[in-house]
């Protein structure tokens, strides 16, 4: 009985030995998995910090490019307006060389007119003395 006892004891003390081992291998188990979990987690979070840093970079550089884009715009639209003023002064200096041209031309007719017409007053007046000399001649003559 005695030894009955011991082998029992023997064996409860084996089983419990036993299912403090595999109580210990699920602890550690349990215990890898924990800290699996965790560092898949801990990746997870970098990951995202990681996206998240790229995603502010990304709009950083739309934004770059977006104002690029409004400055070349706005620039393009300065040198449009430069070369149209450019243009329009050049159109209004032809117009006034055209003016002044036509000005020098009618300037110029006026003053032939005036000359003809001066001429003609010389001629008439030429004429009439010589018709009164023609007449004080011939009056004398009688």
């Amino acid at each position: 009985a005695a030894q009955r006892q011991a082998e029992q004891e023997k064996r409860m003390a084996e089983e419990e030995k036993r299912r403090a081992e595999e109580e210990r291998r699920r602890a550690e188990s349990e215990k890898r998995q924990a800290e699996e979990e965790k560092r898949q987690a801990e990746e997870a979070r970098r990951r995202t910090e990681e996206e998240m840093r790229k995603a502010q970079e990304d709009e950083k550089e739309r934004e770059r490019l977006r104002a690029e884009e409004m400055k070349r715009q706005q620039e393009q639209r300065q040198w449009e307006e430069k070369q149209r003023l450019i243009r329009e002064a050049a159109e209004m200096r032809e117009r006034e060389r055209k003016r002044a041209e036509e000005e020098q031309i009618r300037a110029a007719e006026a003053k032939r007119l005036a000359d003809v017409a001066a001429a003609n007053q010389q001629r008439m007046m030429e004429q009439v003395k010589v018709q009164a000399e023609a007449r004080r001649a011939a009056e004398e003559a009688r």
